[in-house]
Formats: structure tokens, C-alpha cells, sequence
């Protein structure tokens, strides 16, 4: 130490933390702690981040057909019209709520994968995702 060998160290300066995390069990502590220091992440947190990620997406894909369709509503010039740019809504609607029923299975699978409860991803309710539309 007095010749200077160890002064390149990465923490140099700052105790070391030999405790354990807590809520790791203790089989992956060493796991852990080799991805984290190498700048790696646990497979599920990039899978959790991919979901969290489709749901956005899911969102803005609704955002953007609503606004459409209102202003192909709007444009309507005949009850015709209208009656076949509803007949489409209610058609896209129908396959929301299948993309929905998708999305929550790997929700589920998801939520079963993470180690951590508070991390749970809630799953998509199709009457709450049209409210939040409106609103």
C-alpha cells in the first residue's frame, strides 16, 4: 500500500459494503453483484422495460386512432358516413381489447418473473384504457 499498488482501485477512498442485500436471496448475491459491476441488468428488468415500453406505444397508438377517428367524424357529410366510420371504430375496438388480452398474459408472466412485489406491472383494463381516452 505504502509503494502505491493499490491506489487504482475502483472505490478508493470509500468502505467497502461486505453486508448483504437484503432482499436478494442469498444464491443470487454473487450473481448480483458480478452484473452489477460489470454494467449488466437481470434479464427480467430488461423485459420488464420492454413491456412497460409496448404498453406506451399501445397507449399512443389509441391516442392517435381517437383523434383520427373524431376528425373523420367530424368530416362526415352524410349519415352514411358516419354510420361506416363507427362501424370501423367498433370493429378496431374489438381488436384493442384482443391486443389488451394479450398484453396482460405477458404482464402476468412478467409479474411471476420479477423478485419483487412493489415492481408489479398492473395489467391493462380495456373500459379504464377508452376512459382515459375521453378524458
Amino acid at each position: 500500500m505504502r509503494e502505491g499498488k493499490f491506489d487504482n482501485l475502483r472505490s478508493k477512498g470509500r468502505p467497502l459494503n461486505p453486508a448483504p442485500e437484503p432482499y436478494v436471496p442469498p444464491d443470487m448475491q454473487m450473481a448480483n453483484s458480478l452484473l452489477k459491476n460489470n454494467d449488466l441488468a437481470p434479464a427480467w428488468i430488461s423485459d420488464r422495460a420492454q413491456i412497460l415500453g409496448e404498453i406506451e406505444r399501445f397507449r399512443r397508438k389509441l391516442r392517435t386512432a381517437l383523434a383520427e377517428h373524431n376528425d373523420a367524424l367530424a368530416a362526415a357529410k352524410t349519415a352514411a358516413d358516419q354510420a361506416r366510420i363507427e362501424h370501423r371504430w367498433q370493429t378496431q375496438l374489438d381488436a384493442w381489447q384482443e391486443e389488451i388480452r394479450t398484453l396482460n398474459r405477458r404482464i402476468e408472466l412478467q409479474n411471476f418473473k420479477q423478485p419483487v412485489s412493489f415492481l408489479e406491472i398492473v395489467k391493462l383494463r380495456f373500459e379504464d384504457e377508452i376512459k382515459r381516452l375521453r378524458d
